[in-house]
Order: C-alpha cells, then sequence, then structure tokens
C-alpha cells in the first residue's frame, strides 16, 4: 500500500486538493435545490478526500 502511495502521491495530492476545492460550492448547490441523496453522496465524497488529504499528506 505504502509503494502506492509513493507512486501516485503527486496526483492524490492534486486531487484531494482540487475535490475539497470543489465539493463545497457542489454541496451548497445540492443543499439549495434540496437534493438529500446528493448531499449525503457529497459528504462522503468529502471525507474521502479528506482522509485521502491526511494520508497522503
Amino acid at each position: 500500500m505504502q509503494n502506492f502511495f509513493d507512486k501516485h502521491g503527486k496526483l492524490l495530492k492534486n486531487g484531494s486538493f482540487v475535490a475539497m476545492i470543489g465539493i463545497p460550492f457542489l454541496l451548497y448547490f445540492a443543499a439549495m435545490n434540496d437534493a438529500t441523496a446528493l448531499v449525503y453522496a457529497l459528504l462522503g465524497a468529502m471525507g474521502l478526500s479528506m482522509l485521502v488529504a491526511m494520508k497522503v499528506g
């Protein structure tokens, strides 16, 4: 697993940064349109991107 993070670390860092910047805007849009399932899915995606950001550093 560590080999995977060493090999793809830069891509994961950039991807998690873009996700943490973009997901709140999508989350706001979903909340304003009462899309409950989409809000839950975006909260899960935000949590996953935060976990990736903490793991990759």
